[in-house]
């Protein structure tokens, strides 16, 4: 998987992003152009990530701590 052309293989076969630019590289565009694969950066601002959206919302900090307790 560290080489990039079996890598390449990997996502042309099962259907993954990857971060890998030389990998990137040898992608077909039309899986590179994919936005379920690779969604546009303005889609993924709204959303909330780790431990900053469980510190900033009550209710969800709430939840982790019960969960955490259990």
């Amino acid at each position: 998987m560290l080489d990039p052309e079996v890598n390449a293989r990997e996502v042309m076969a099962h259907g993954y992003p990857v971060a890998d630019s030389r990998t990137n590289a040898l992608l077909p565009e039309e899986i590179l152009n994919d936005p379920i694969l690779y969604p546009a950066a303005e889609s993924l601002d709204a959303l909330e990530f780790g431990a900053a959206a469980t510190l900033t919302d009550p209710n969800r900090a709430e939840l982790l701590a019960r969960f955490k307790s259990a």
